[in-house]
């Protein structure tokens, strides 16, 4: 490690992940960027995640362990392990990916060389259960462009890529956002927070193996079963995510520092934005005000 503390943070937030976790976790131990902490957050797993996580401890000293005794949901989970790292980069690993050995070290490079980037991902491959390719991932729009409005924008109109919501983040960009927030699509309101925070670059060689099986969280089908694994207290809640997005976003642009004229500019983008939703933003209002009716 460099220093007192590691250079690269990994958070593992995982629930009952036992099926695919001891590959998960062989995997990062063998990237080939070796100054790495690796913190997993167990959010009160009742499978055998307990004790392959033991397992992996007891073997590497660069894994901290940390278990919740109730599930608090997906987003306080993808949160703590933030909280609970100390290093300059950081990333979000799930329990059932995988990556090239290589990962980390192209991510790690093109941050130290590039001070104006604050984020970094490699193009990603769809696998299966079994590991066997299945699609490449789309990568997202170019945010390695200057301007704060711009990256917005193209966002905005481009809000693909998923998977780089698992790449290196600088710390520094990450203190930027409200990490991940309780609420549907709560990825996609970070990754547009974090657009604003600094520019984004990608590896376009594809390092990352996003796995895809039955089952998965990723494929809950409907907004109240996503709010509640994002948070189970949101299960007998109206759902306020366009809401959300508008807040945090409207947030992230006057928390990140820009010239005058880009604030302006970020602001119209939201704007035109909530033009475009303002359905789903009424059906929502509608929703809340049903609900309180009914208390």
């Amino acid at each position: 490690m460099s220093g007192s503390y590691p250079r690269v943070s990994i958070g593992l937030p995982v629930y009952n992940g036992d099926r695919f976790l001891d590959q998960t976790l062989t995997c990062l131990r063998r990237q080939t960027f070796r100054d790495f902490e690796l913190v997993i957050s167990d959010n009160g797993s009742t499978d055998g995640t307990a004790a392959i996580c033991a397992r992996h401890v007891g073997e590497d000293a660069r894994i901290r362990y940390l278990r919740e005794e109730v599930n608090r949901g997906a987003a306080w989970n993808f949160n703590n392990v933030v909280r609970r790292s100390t290093a300059q980069y950081f990333m979000w690993a799930a329990h059932d990916d995988l990556w090239h050995e290589s990962y980390i070290a192209r991510c790690a490079a093109l941050l130290d060389a590039r001070a104006d980037i604050a984020h970094c991902y490699a193009g990603g491959v769809s696998i299966d259960e079994d590991g066997a390719p299945l699609r490449n991932l789309r990568f997202g729009p170019d945010l390695a462009c200057d301007s704060p409005s711009e990256r917005l924008r193209r966002y905005f109109n481009n809000p693909t890529a998923f998977h780089s919501l698992f790449g290196l983040i600088r710390r520094s960009a990450l203190d930027l956002t409200d990490l991940m927030p309780n609420c549907f699509g709560g990825d996609v309101i970070f990754l547009a927070q974090l657009s604003l925070a600094g520019r984004a670059k990608y590896v376009e060689d594809r390092l990352f193996y996003n796995r895809d099986f039955q089952g998965r969280a990723t494929r809950i089908l409907t907004e109240t079963e996503a709010a509640a694994w994002y948070d189970p207290r949101n299960a007998s809640k109206a759902s306020w995510s366009r809401f959300t997005q508008l807040h945090l976003v409207g947030k992230a642009i006057r928390r990140v520092p820009m010239a005058f004229n880009e604030r302006v500019r970020c602001g119209l983008i939201l704007l035109r934005w909530a033009n475009w939703h303002r359905r789903f933003l009424f059906t929502e209002a509608v929703a809340a005000v049903r609900d309180s009716a009914l208390l």
